[in-house]
């Protein structure tokens, strides 16, 4: 039974979708490494956006390649840059990897096309927000090892953090300090 061309559309809407939820699934695996994620979305885009036979894909970002295991050199690709602020930091490359008896033109749909450019710019807010996971991750670190003592308060006052060092200056544990006054420090008390 042949499907009616709404019926088609429906279908190829669908699998998009599920395209983009699977790269959503893998981009929110917190624990993994950006490496294991470029990998793991670039095995992704054949079948995402065409087929696993036909098409293969290859993610270059600070200089390193992530390609699919059928990737192979091709005058016949498209390639889409990704960036952060003005900075291109990386490309999607995509091929076909058998012969196409369409026209060189033609070889990806302009459905094809959107999808990597929707892809694209998840993998730039996917480094954007490791880059401040990593960069946050590092302060964290500075302020507990500080020597200095670091309080932080909210807008009554209140203590909601303090460093290992406040323990050393004031002999008050962190489990003394918070959610009390930031005035049990001052002198006198």
């Amino acid at each position: 039974m042949q499907l009616s061309k709404s019926e088609v559309t429906v279908k190829n809407n669908l699998k998009d979708q599920q395209f983009l939820y699977n790269i959503l699934k893998i981009e929110n695996k917190q624990e993994a490494s950006l490496e294991m994620l470029f990998q793991e979305i670039v095995d992704l885009i054949p079948s995402g956006i065409g087929d696993l036979n036909n098409i293969a894909a290859c993610i270059i970002v600070f200089g390193k390649h992530y390609k699919t295991k059928n990737w192979a050199n091709s005058s016949i690709k498209h390639t889409l840059k990704f960036n952060s602020g003005n900075d291109t930091i990386g490309t999607i490359e995509i091929i076909f990897v058998k012969k196409s008896d369409k026209k060189p033109e033609y070889r990806f749909t302009k459905s094809q096309i959107f999808l990597l450019e929707i892809l694209s710019n998840r993998l730039s807010k996917i480094i954007k927000h490791r880059r401040f996971l990593l960069e946050n991750q590092k302060l964290s670190i500075a302020i507990k090892n500080s020597p200095v003592g670091i309080m932080i308060t909210d807008k009554n006052s209140k203590i909601e953090y303090t460093n290992p060092a406040i323990t050393t200056i004031t002999g008050y544990t962190s489990e003394d300090l918070i959610n009390q006054k930031s005035s049990i420090l001052k002198s006198g008390f």
